[in-house]
C-alpha cells in the first residue's frame, strides 16, 4: 500500500472520529439490497399442496361409507334379523340364512382373523424398525407376552426345568388371569380407540378445525363409552383361579353402578353432538361426514343394546364390516402413502445426481427405486405387498393345529398345545394381544 492511500485513510478515519466527538452527522453506509432471483435460471422449489376442500376417503367413497364409516354392519345386520325371524315375529327362511351364515363364516376368516396379521406383520417389518423413537414402555407388553410362551413351552418341552420355572408361575397366572378375564374390555377398548383414531384422521384432513381440548374430550369419551360397554355389552369373563379377583367381581355392584354410568354416557354424547350442531350452524364449520358417521355408529353400538337388544344382530357384523375393514382400509392407505414417499424419493435423488438424465431415465430410476424398497405404486403391487403375506400368514397360524394333527411323529409340545385339532383359544387371545400392543405403535406417522 502506498503512503498518500495510508495517508488517506488515516485522515479519513481522523474525521470521522473527530465527528462522532462534536456530534456531527455522519454519511450512512449504504448496503445494497442483493436480489438473486435472477442471478441463476432455476426453477422455483415445488411447493407441496393439499386440497382440503376435497373429501378425504382412506380407499374410496362407497368403500368408506359402507366399511369404514360403519354402514354395512347395519344391512347385514338387518338382513339377518330379516332371514331368522324377526325375533320371533314370521318363520325363519332356510335358505337365505344358510348362505348368510357361510358368507359370515367366510368374512371371518378372510376379513376377521386376517385383519390382526396387517399390524403384526408390520411390527416384525423393516419399515418399524426404523422408527425413531425406540418405543419401550409399548414394547413391555409384547415382552411379557414373549415370556409367557417360552415359559410354557419350556416347562412342556424340558420336565426337569419346572422345579425352577415353577417359581415364576404366580407370576404368569396373573398375568394370563387378567388377560383371560379382561379381554372384552380389551376388544371393546380396542374397537372404541381405533375408530376415535379414524375420526381424527378424516378431522385432520378436511376443513374442519379439529382443536387440542377437543380431542381430548374425545378420548374422554372413548374411555367411557368402553366403561359402559364394560357392565353390558363387554361384561369381563369370570376369573378361574386367583381369590382377589373372584372378590372383586363378586364385590363389584354392577346393577349400581350400571345405570348413573349409562346415564353420564348418554349426556356425554348428547353433550358432544349438540356442540358439533351449535359449532356448525354457528360457524358453518361442520366436521366431514365421514367422522360423523364413525362417532354416531360408534355410540349407537355402545348404548343401543341396552333399551334395544335387537341392536345384537348389528354386533355380530361390527367386529367385521365396521372394526375389520377400518384396520384394512388404513393399511391400504399408509401402503399407498409409503409408495408415493419412495418413488418421490427416489425421483429426487435421480434429479439431484446433477447428470443431464432425459424425463423418461428419470421416472425408470424412481420406479426401481421404489420397488426396490418394498413400496407399492399400483394397487396390484399393493396387493402383492400387502394383502398377499397376510393371507397366508392367517391359513398359516389358522390351520396349524389341523397341520400337527395329520404329521406323523409331531412332537408332544406341539400336540399339547393344540390337543383338539382346533386353533387353541387361548392362543387366539394370544394373538389378538399381540396385534392390539403392536396395533398402538406401527401406524403412527412419524415413527
Amino acid at each position: 500500500m502506498s503512503d498518500s492511500i495510508r495517508d488517506s485513510a488515516m485522515q479519513t478515519f481522523l474525521e470521522k472520529t473527530l465527528a462522532r466527538r462534536i456530534g456531527e452527522p455522519i454519511e450512512q453506509i449504504v448496503v445494497p439490497q442483493l436480489d438473486f432471483s435472477y442471478s441463476r435460471d432455476l426453477p422455483e422449489k415445488p411447493v407441496k399442496s393439499f386440497d382440503r376442500s376435497k373429501p378425504f376417503w382412506l380407499v374410496s367413497r362407497n368403500f368408506d361409507l359402507l366399511f369404514v364409516c360403519g354402514i354395512a354392519p347395519w344391512i347385514a345386520g338387518l338382513l339377518m334379523f330379516v332371514v331368522t325371524g324377526s325375533g320371533g315375529a314370521t318363520k325363519p327362511t332356510v335358505h337365505p340364512q344358510q348362505a348368510l351364515t357361510l358368507a359370515f363364516v367366510v368374512a371371518s376368516l378372510v376379513i376377521g382373523e386376517s385383519h390382526q396379521f396387517t399390524s403384526i406383520i408390520r411390527y416384525y417389518s423393516t419399515t418399524f424398525r426404523k422408527r425413531k423413537k425406540p418405543q419401550v414402555w409399548n414394547r413391555i407388553p409384547v415382552w411379557l407376552l414373549y415370556g409367557l410362551f417360552i415359559n410354557l413351552i419350556l416347562m412342556v418341552s424340558i420336565p426337569p426345568l419346572q422345579g425352577i420355572l415353577g417359581m415364576t408361575t404366580p407370576f404368569w397366572m396373573i398375568y394370563a388371569e387378567i388377560a383371560v378375564s379382561l379381554f372384552p374390555v380389551f376388544l371393546l377398548h380396542h374397537v372404541c380407540a381405533q375408530a376415535c383414531s379414524i375420526i381424527q384422521i378424516y378431522c385432520n384432513n378436511s376443513p374442519f378445525k379439529f382443536e387440542k381440548n377437543e380431542r381430548g374430550v374425545l378420548n374422554a369419551f372413548s374411555w367411557l363409552l368402553v366403561a359402559t360397554g364394560a357392565c353390558s355389552i363387554a361384561m369381563p369373563f369370570a376369573p378361574l383361579t386367583i381369590p382377589f379377583f373372584n372378590i372383586f367381581f363378586r364385590l363389584l355392584p354392577t346393577n349400581l353402578v350400571f345405570p348413573p354410568l349409562y346415564g353420564c354416557t348418554v349426556a356425554f354424547a348428547a353433550v358432544i353432538f349438540g356442540s358439533i350442531l351449535t359449532r356448525g350452524f354457528r360457524t358453518g364449520d361442520w366436521p366431514p361426514l365421514s367422522a360423523t358417521l364413525i362417532l354416531a355408529n360408534l355410540t349407537l353400538l355402545v348404548l343401543l343394546p341396552v333399551p334395544v337388544p335387537a341392536v345384537q344382530y348389528v354386533w355380530l357384523f361390527a367386529p367385521l364390516l365396521f372394526h375389520a375393514t377400518q384396520h384394512w382400509a388404513v393399511a391400504w392407505k399408509t401402503q399407498e402413502r409409503e409408495a408415493k414417499a419412495a418413488e418421490s424419493a427416489s425421483f429426487a435423488g435421480a434429479a439431484n445426481t446433477g447428470a443431464a438424465i432425459t424425463g423418461a431415465a428419470i421416472t425408470g430410476a424412481a420406479i426401481a427405486g421404489g420397488a426396490n424398497n418394498g413400496a407399492a405404486s399400483t394397487k396390484v403391487d399393493r396387493i402383492i405387498n400387502l394383502v398377499v403375506p397376510v393371507m397366508l400368514t392367517t391359513a398359516l397360524v389358522l390351520f396349524v393345529p389341523l397341520l400337527f394333527a395329520h404329521v406323523p411323529q409331531t412332537p408332544s409340545i406341539l400336540t399339547q398345545l393344540f390337543p383338539n385339532q382346533t386353533l387353541n383359544v387361548f392362543f387366539s387371545m394370544a394373538v389378538f394381544y399381540l396385534h392390539y400392543f403392536a396395533d398402538r405403535m406401527v401406524w403412527r406417522s412419524n415413527q
